[in-house]
């Protein structure tokens, strides 16, 4: 109970501002069986967002609105996932061979490729989010968005070897893998299917999945074998884009859901 309790206590203390109670030990095993509760940090994540829009919603027009939602998924994840983003943006087309892609995710400052990448990113995402606001679908796009994403990076954990032994991502790997996987992927087909109603849910789960996938032996192949911690930010990131495109097309196609 206590590894349950530990871990999920952990999962929103990294994925997010929420700081970890200071008495709080854990070990790697509790840390790596957090990823376990991701989809739910997700889900938390995703809540506030239509919160926001509900708030928002009689005061403001749609384009302010999703720039509220924006702001608060930036800052919310303490710009994490971005920075990890921007980090790939970088190594990947700036660098000309795995150690030199490593080297330059490794430096603090961002460069051309990252700054230019994440404002088209971010430019993405608002339009992605206005647009569910236009056409009435915000309640179940803003909800599961985030769950998918999360859900992808515990894809991508368990699915790739991490390529800095002495990192933090290192700290995954132990014998809960398995465990903690099944967990993510009851709770992300669970909310999806709960929310939904609808079997056709799975959909944006498994383009999500097969996008990690892809993005994932990429990132292996430019990197000399395996994922850094910056990988897996922008897989929740470009996942988040993924995502909701799936959901807003099936959302306002022919009601395909809702």
């Amino acid at each position: 109970m206590m590894l349950i309790i530990k871990s999920f206590i952990l999962s929103f203390s990294f994925l997010t501002w929420i700081p970890t109670p200071k008495k709080l030990n854990y070990s790697n095993v509790e840390f790596s069986f957090s990823k376990s509760f991701y989809p739910v940090v997700g889900l938390s994540i995703g809540c506030i967002c239509y919160l926001i829009y509900w708030s928002l919603e009689f005061y403001f027009p749609h384009y302010v609105t999703a720039g509220f939602i924006l702001m608060f998924l930036t800052f919310a994840t303490r710009f994490l996932h971005l920075d990890g983003f921007m980090d790939c943006m970088d190594g990947f087309f700036g660098g000309h061979n795995s150690e030199r892609r490593l080297e330059i995710m490794k430096d603090p400052h961002v460069g051309a490729f990252g700054t230019v990448g994440v404002i088209v990113l971010l430019l993405i995402k608002f339009s992605l989010i206005f647009y569910a606001l236009e056409s009435g679908t915000s309640l179940y796009v803003m909800i599961m968005f985030p769950v998918f994403s999360r859900w992808a990076m515990v894809l991508a954990l368990v699915t790739f070897k991490y390529i800095r032994p002495m990192g933090i991502g290192s700290s995954f790997q132990t014998e809960k893998t398995r465990v903690s996987f099944m967990i993510a992927n009851v709770l992300t087909i669970g909310i999806a299917i709960l929310l939904t109603t609808s079997y056709l849910a799975l959909i944006p789960i498994l383009l999500v999945g097969c996008w990690t996938i892809a993005f994932g032996y990429l990132s292996k192949k430019l990197l000399g074998g395996g994922l850094t911690g910056d990988c897996y930010g922008a897989i929740n990131e470009t996942s988040e884009v993924i995502g909701m495109i799936t959901l807003l097309i099936l959302f306002n196609t022919n009601g395909l859901l809702g």
